[in-house]
């Protein structure tokens, strides 16, 4: 491997390590009363771009539509429902 591939394998794996401690964040944001929206579509978003950027593109799609029904003001039902494609997307192990 060269540097780059090595570093860009550190990063992969350092996403995957932090994967469980950001949907746990995750399903935290979207279960308080009231659901915390602000908070959920920030780790959303930085979820989806991590996992894009890292190879995991389902992951980074599920995210995505997360955030955007977050932002867009959805029913609990619906961010509930998008939040379950997300875990079944991962979290990458």
């Amino acid at each position: 491997m060269t540097m780059l591939e090595d570093r860009l394998a550190a990063l992969r794996a350092a996403f995957i390590d932090r994967s469980a401690a950001d949907l746990a964040m995750l399903d935290a944001a979207v279960a308080a009363e009231p659901m915390d929206r602000a908070e959920a579509a920030r780790i959303a978003h930085r979820f989806a771009g991590a996992a894009g950027l890292y190879g995991f593109g389902a992951l980074g799609e599920a995210a995505s539509a997360l955030e955007a029904a977050l932002n867009e003001g959805a029913g609990r039902d619906e961010v509930e429902s998008r939040l379950g494609r997300v875990r079944a997307a991962g979290p990458p192990r």
